[in-house]
């Protein structure tokens, strides 16, 4: 790092074989040093963050140094990116696309975050990324860019979803702890400390969850969203509970409007009762309206 120019980063050491290929351009007038090479590593950490096999062609021009293309496995999967690092700035800036694929979700969450044995499935994630800075507080404050998600066949621990739901409806059964899912898919929006998502959604069975909210970057949710059922098990939740049919939209499909807050490892899960009551009267009155003109209009 020194030959780059760069000051130690504070949490990253490199273990077992780290072969450093650079071809040095010294010029003779003012001009700022270039470099070109490739840098690898066995094993690279970053605080609790652990890297193997990587790998990256590397070009110093003007103070800014590129890492194109950026490979590594890291808990299953393989990244194929970019990071251009420009040292002209205090603290250093920097610019990352990436590409990870095959991603044990459940060991990566649990080595770097609070968020232990909570999500497991294989995660796909991509996006690209700026900031300024490499310190925990910093990097929340500066951090920002877009990143696409997509986790399959994955289960959620102690996410007892369909049972608050039917508590909260007053329908037996669903007592299920976990929540298990065929995908959970999102795009986000990232900058001032937190990811903004419009179309969180989750399929699980005969139920699926499209969510808008915050994901903070110290690991809390801000989600409101609507939880949907297919046809079929929205006339057995509504043999259940005949007053539930007034949440049917025109598909036959039981809407149910939910909140999810709190810790990512154990968020607090809210069946949003003035939102169901609110639309059972607005379809009360929207059928009432409908006699009303067949009685006047005679249609």
């Amino acid at each position: 790092m020194a030959i780059l120019g760069m000051a130690p980063i504070e949490g990253l050491s490199v273990e077992g074989k780290v072969p450093l290929e650079v071809a040095l351009a010294v010029p003779s007038g003012p001009k700022p040093l270039s470099a070109t090479g490739r840098a690898s590593a066995e094993r690279l950490r970053l605080g609790t963050l652990t890297l193997e096999g990587l790998q990256a062609p590397f070009r110093l021009e003007r103070g800014v140094v590129t890492l194109d293309p950026l490979t590594f496995t890291a808990y299953k999967g393989r990244e194929k990116g970019s990071v251009a690092l420009n040292l002209n700035r205090t603290p250093t800036a920097y610019t990352i696309r990436t590409t990870l694929e095959g991603l044990d979700v459940n060991a990566a969450l649990s080595a770097n975050t609070g968020a232990k044995d909570f999500l497991y499935g294989t995660g796909r994630a991509s996006g690209g990324v700026r900031g300024a800075g490499f310190e925990p507080g910093v990097l929340r404050r500066n951090l920002a860019g877009q990143a696409e998600v997509d986790v399959k066949d994955g289960v959620i621990r102690n996410f007892p979803l369909l049972a608050r739901i039917n508590q909260a409806l007053r329908i037996t059964g669903g007592d299920e702890r976990d929540t298990r899912f065929q995908s959970l898919t999102g795009h986000f929006d990232i900058g001032g400390g937190r990811a903004h998502t419009e179309d969180l959604r989750l399929n699980a069975g005969e139920m699926a969850i499209l969510c808008k909210g915050d994901v903070n970057l110290d690991l809390t949710l801000g989600l409101r969203g609507t939880a949907t059922f297919t046809p079929a098990k929205s006339r057995e939740m509504v043999h259940s509970l005949a007053e539930l049919s007034r949440l049917q939209n025109d598909r036959g499909e039981l809407e149910v409007p939910l909140t999810v807050s709190g810790p990512i490892g154990s968020p607090s899960i809210s069946v949003d009762l003035a939102g169901v009551l609110k639309k059972g009267a607005e379809t009360e009155l929207k059928e009432r309206l409908k006699d009303k003109l067949k009685g006047l209009f005679g249609k």
